[in-house]
């Protein structure tokens, strides 16, 4: 090491002697000077409560009036909407389970009753389960109550399409029920399952409740293809003969059927693929198929411009239908709905300890809204409604997000983008879960956003005004781009320029191995640019604490990585970026000498360091929605991206965007932890090779 450190010394006497060291700090004060001038963030989004009556009892009333934005009842419509997307996951995962509970509890019976220890108990449990199953659907009861949560359009009256449907499988259990009531003997109930096929019997019907929308959708497809059938029977001929003629009037009636029918069927594709319903997932692009087919072959049935007395009209309609494939497409298209799975326990139970946590805070946050009515200033009462407010609001998007996520999980990325009623464009899982470890922190602890810094983001403040700390940081964002820079330029002149003069031959003639030299060279030029950026520091925070000040708070809540959720200080989190960024540095340290070493010349050194750079921001820029971002080395530094979010600007210009760090939804800093350590790996040991066997 005593050799390592004495080359060091010398290269750092060799650099320190180099006017470009001294132009480069003036760079970097001139950088924070001007950026101290210029410097005009976008402000905090603030949505705190700020009633303006003389008194807390005045801003109590508002709180409680019925009309105005800063109210209850107003911030209750936030709440009420989430506790319905619960309800609907409680209910109809109890309604699944249930039906599940009932089918297993026949089959397990069964196959006791097969055994030696067969006992008459599980025959009546059979006969039980499916009395319990067949009550279970009766559609003035509960089955019903159930889809009103699971659906809040389907209704009796809108699910008359089912209504024979439901009948039809009540039947098949009562059957099977009335089949075995009044056996007692466990092996005639056993044959009777067997020689029936029963438990297949059962399993169908079981199976159909759980998709009953699809049967729903197919029993309209049916009840169109019956009429059409009939339309086209009337007026088309079959096999050299025609049916027997009926009346213009009965053709248009069922004409005038078909047509209902398929605006009927329209109406319902539209309730179940509409968001709000969260029943039915569909594509953009299948769901405005879908809409041509119905409309095309609505306008080719409407016949209102037509004398009932023009057969030749009604004929040329039927020849068209029959020419057209319109009901295997609508058949086709219900294969192609994919139908929200509210059966996962795990996401009710993660829903209702939600809703749990808002119950209480709902209850606390009242409690001290009432307790302050009195209170002699508006300002903690204000806290209170503002607290309310936020916990509304965060509850609601905590629910749509766990939602959210529960519906795309089994979607590839363009499915999830491309689906119909959801504005998913920019759907990102990293980004979802560090919301959802947000928001359910603040619900937990019922401490809202307005009690935190927001976390540094780049021309953004942290507070609801301008800090040092938004300066310090975004500052420090450009001159550690510029210290990037710097480092990349002096790797060439530490090298390249010495194999251009032949000064490296005397430095190859020392007593000392290349890898001692070759680390010397590294570190000699990594404390230069840990000089720079300690200088950047100084200076920006001189600058910031003299012109803007520090903030009134003085913690942020920052979660690492999307799921490891603390608390810091503004401080903790500039150092922590100063650390991040200097392993940036570190990591076009290594590229650097990698380029200097295998091209030798300075002036094709330079370039190609300037040429990486600008690679590295076009491809940031350029793929970063793309899934190869997640995997090019470039795009994997600035691992300060995995603490928190960053917030971008709704109008960003060019800085902005090439100082961006998005992570996307196949990104975790493990991932870049391993490419990173991958590529400096395999870089230096190119170098150190090439170094090492070259002859200069």
């Amino acid at each position: 090491m005593r050799g390592v450190f004495r080359i060091t010394r010398a290269e750092f006497n060799k650099i320190f002697k180099k006017p470009t060291v001294y132009i480069m700090a003036f760079v970097l004060v001139f950088a924070c000077l001007i950026s101290l001038f210029t410097f005009k963030p976008t402000i905090r989004t603030d949505n705190r409560v700020k009633l303006a009556d003389e008194n807390a009892t005045s801003n109590y009333n508002t709180f409680y009036s019925t009309t105005g934005n800063e109210t209850k009842e107003n911030y209750d419509k936030s709440i009420t909407d989430a506790d319905y997307i619960i309800k609907c996951y409680y209910e109809n995962n109890k309604f699944y389970s249930n039906i599940t509970e009932l089918e297993n509890g026949i089959i397990s019976s069964l196959s006791n009753l097969e055994s030696e220890n067969s006992d008459v108990e599980d025959s009546q449990t059979i006969k039980d389960n499916l009395k319990t199953l067949s009550q279970y659907f009766d559609k003035t009861d509960e089955y019903y109550t159930n889809l009103k949560y699971f659906n809040s359009f389907l209704s009796a009256k809108s699910l008359k399409n089912g209504d024979s449907y439901i009948l039809n499988q009540q039947n098949k259990i009562a059957e099977i029920y009335n089949s075995i009531e009044k056996l007692n003997n466990a092996k005639v109930i056993v044959d009777t399952f067997k020689n029936n096929d029963y438990l297949k019997t059962l399993s169908t019907v079981c199976e159909s409740y759980r998709g009953y929308i699809p049967y729903v959708l197919n029993s309209i497809i049916d009840d169109i293809k019956e009429q059409d059938t009939l339309f086209k029977s009337y007026l088309i001929k079959i096999a050299g003969t025609t049916n027997p003629a009926v009346s213009a009037e009965e053709e248009l009636r069922v004409l005038n059927k078909l047509t209902t029918k398929l605006e009927e069927y329209k109406a319902l594709v539209d309730e179940i693929v509409t968001k709000d319903n969260r029943v039915a997932l569909i594509s953009i692009k299948d769901k405005e198929k879908l809409d041509i087919i119905v409309k095309r072959v609505i306008d080719i049935t409407t016949l209102n411009n037509y004398e009932k007395s023009n057969k030749t009209k009604r004929q040329e309609v039927a020849t068209k239908l029959n020419n057209d494939n319109y009901i295997n497409q609508l058949y086709a298209f219900n294969e192609i709905l994919q139908y929200v799975d509210y059966s996962d326990e795990n996401v009710v139970k993660e829903l209702t300890t939600v809703q749990k946590y808002k119950d209480a805070n709902q209850k606390v946050i009242l409690d001290k809204i009432t307790e302050l009515k009195t209170d002699t200033t508006t300002s903690r009462i204000n806290e209170q409604i503002t607290s309310y407010k936020l916990m509304s609001s965060t509850y609601n998007n905590l629910v749509e997000e766990i939602n959210i996520k529960n519906i795309t999980k089994a979607l590839t990325g363009s499915e999830i983008k491309n689906l119909y009623s959801y504005d998913l464009k920019t759907y990102n899982e990293y980004t979802e879960n560090t919301l959802i470890t947000y928001n359910t922190y603040y619900l937990k602890n019922n401490i809202y956003s307005n009690s935190y810094l927001n976390n540094f983001s780049y021309n953004q403040t942290i507070d609801y005004d301008t800090s040092a700390y938004d300066y310090i940081f975004s500052t420090l964002k450009i001159c550690t781009l510029l210290t990037i820079i710097f480092t990349m330029m002096m790797s060439a002149y530490l090298i390249s320029s010495e194999c251009d003069s032949g000064t490296i031959r005397l430095l190859l003639m020392r007593p000392f191995n290349r890898g001692k030299i070759l680390s010397a060279k590294m570190l000699a030029t990594l404390f230069f640019s840990l000089c720079f950026m300690l200088l950047s520091l100084v200076i920006t925070i001189i600058g910031g604490l003299a012109t803007f000040g520090l903030p009134a708070m003085s913690k942020m809540l920052v979660v690492f990585n999307s799921t490891f959720i603390f608390e810091a200080s503004p401080i903790i989190m500039l150092l922590i970026y100063v650390f991040t960024a200097i392993l940036d540095i570190i990591f076009y340290l290594i590229i650097s000498y990698f380029v200097s070493i295998v091209f030798k010349s300075f002036a094709a050194s330079i370039s190609t360091s300037f040429i990486t750079i600008l690679l590295s921001i076009v491809l940031g820029i350029s793929l970063s929605s793309t899934i190869a971002y997640a995997f090019i080395p470039f795009t994997n530094t600035s691992w300060f991206r995995f603490f928190g979010l960053q917030n971008a600007s709704s109008s960003q210009n060019i800085l902005e965007t090439i100082l961006a760090t998005p992570v996307q939804s196949n990104m975790n800093i493990w991932i870049s932890f391993v490419i990173l350590g991958l590529t400096c790996a395999v870089l230096y040991l190119i170098t150190y090779t090439t170094f090492k066997k070259r002859d200069y």
